[in-house]
This record gives structure tokens, sequence and C-alpha cells, in this order.
């Protein structure tokens, strides 16, 4: 990590970027995105970002829509038969980030015997999270066609997400297990949610002191809009008894984690099966985006216990 830090530190002061003449709201979640795209490409630069697994096989940039983020990487091994499908969606504040900051870990999880499929999505502010959650559907209707050739099955769908991935995976799945909803094609298929350190009460994240969080939300809807408002895109909201069995990860050095131990709660009180792992803080890598740090401890943790729920579904 050390590498990775002075990465950064050497592309920030190389760029020197200056945004002008630009509404404040625009500048500020372009600030954040350019510092996350900084933060990206020297992740790139080291190798532990995108490891070659032994026996996992790619493939990359696959389009499964319309528009330039609908892509995908498939990652499985050659001797897979009738397997779980993973399908993760990526965090970084809905507005920054995308699939390659996730190879490592995405492969490492297709190594335990797992077809998974790495995707990307349309991000804001360009783009709406109705944009995001049919850009979801569009995966989903890609994966359900074609796991079976990977040696995937479409019984057996897992969505999974980190931050914001996970407030997105979470929130359309609770939709369609709403009896509202009931009738769509899509709820037979999933089998398991896997969240990590995801967003569920947008209203309530807003006064955490997680870093950028506003500007995060403001990227999505007004950060000054009404609690009525920001409930509709708050994925605790919409808990039903039927949903499938959930695993949740979190760090207690989190400055989210709390957003966790929330949703956590509302799912038992709902009486959905769930399982939890919230890794003490006296681990120092237990806090956000652990998933990206691939030989740390609170990854090791995680993906053991991701791995003993995915084979007890």
């Amino acid at each position: 990590m050390d590498k990775l830090k002075k990465e950064i530190k050497k592309a920030v002061k190389e760029q020197k970027i200056i945004i002008k003449r630009e509404k404040p709201k625009q500048k500020k979640l372009d600030k954040v995105r350019r510092k996350a795209e900084i933060v990206q490409n020297a992740a790139k630069k080291i190798p532990t970002f995108n490891e070659k697994i032994e026996n996992v096989l790619e493939i990359n940039n696959i389009k499964y829509g319309e528009y330039d983020n609908n892509k995908l990487d498939i990652y499985y091994k050659n001797d897979l038969k009738n397997s779980n499908v993973v399908i993760f969606i990526h965090g970084g504040g809905w507005c920054s980030y995308d699939k390659d900051f996730y190879k490592t870990p995405l492969k490492k999880i297709a190594n335990m015997n797992n077809l998974v499929f790495n995707c990307n999505y349309r991000l804001a502010p360009e783009s709406t999270i109705s944009d995001m959650e049919k850009d979801i559907f569009k995966i989903f209707d890609y994966v359900i066609d074609n796991c079976k050739k990977y040696g995937g099955s479409k019984k057996k769908v897992i969505l999974m997400g980190d931050s914001a991935g996970a407030h997105l995976v979470s929130l359309v799945t609770n939709k369609l297990f709403l009896d509202k909803y009931e009738n769509n094609k899509y709820k037979k298929y999933i089998k398991g949610l896997a969240l990590f350190y995801g967003v569920y009460n947008i209203y309530d994240s807003k006064f955490t002191k997680f870093n950028n969080i506003k500007t995060f939300i403001n990227s999505i809807i007004d950060i000054n809009s009404t609690k009525e408002e920001m409930d509709n895109y708050s994925p605790i909201y919409y808990i039903s008894n039927k949903l499938p069995k959930i695993f949740i990860a979190s760090g207690e050095n989190d400055k989210l984690h709390s957003e966790s131990v929330s949703y956590y709660n509302a799912l038992l009180n709902h009486d959905v099966k769930v399982e939890k792992l919230f890794i003490n803080k006296k681990i120092p890598s237990a806090r956000h985006s652990f998933l990206n740090l691939n030989r740390s401890k609170a990854f090791n943790m995680s993906l053991e216990a991701l791995n003993e729920f995915l084979n007890n579904l």
C-alpha cells in the first residue's frame, strides 16, 4: 500500500488539475471524480490489483448494453458445472471507479469455483439511480442468457456489491421481492446477496463523517432533499421477509459502519436470514474498501466468510 500511496501522490503532483468557471456543486463533484481517477490509475500500476490467478480464465469488456459504460468482465474456471453465479456491482459513490479496481478480489472469488461477472454501469451525475437500476437489469438479462456456457447455473445468482454498489444491488433486490412486484421474472433466479460496507439509509448516511459523503449523495439526489425523498432511494425501507439469504460485511473503523449495523438489525427485525461479518476495529484494515486491500487481514477474513456463505446457500 505504501507504493500505491507514492503513486497517488506523484500523480496528483504531476496533474495539478484546476477546475474553473463551474458551479460549486459540479466543481466539487469533478474534484472527487478526478481524485478517484488518479487513485484508480495509480492502482493499475501495482501488480496486486490485477494478479494472475492460476486456473482462472477471464474475458474482458463484453458489451451488455448500448452505452459506453455497459461493459462487463467474466472470471471462471474451465471445470465449472452448475456453479454459483456472482454478479458484482462496484462502489465509488455512484459517480466514480469502475470494474478494473476489483479484478484481483473477484478472480479470487472465481477461484473458489464461482462464475463471476464484474460489471460497469452508467455513473452519476450524468445518469440517475433509475438509469443504474436499468443497467443492472440489462446485466441480469445478459447473465441469465449466457452463464450456462461458462458452467454457471441461472438459478444460483448472487448479487454482490461494495459501498455504492451494495446500495444499488440491495435497492434493486429489495424492490423485486415486494408484493407489488411479485410477478417479475428475476427473483426466481436470485439465491442470495453479498453486501460490503454499503449505504442503506441515504438520509442517515449524510450525518456520518465519511469522506465526501455529501458530495456523493449530491451526485444522485439534492443534499437538501427532504427525508421522505431520500427514503425513496434507501434499501432499508424496502425490506420484505421474502428476501433471499444475505451476507453483510463491514469494518468497525469505517465511518459508514453504522449503516451496515442498522441494516443488519432491520433485516433481523423482518425475519430475513442474514449472516454478518463485522471486523473488529483493532484490525487496521477493518475500514472502508477492504475488498481492494486484497492481501490484508480484513480482506482474507471476508473472503473466508463469503466462501462459507456461498457454499451453504
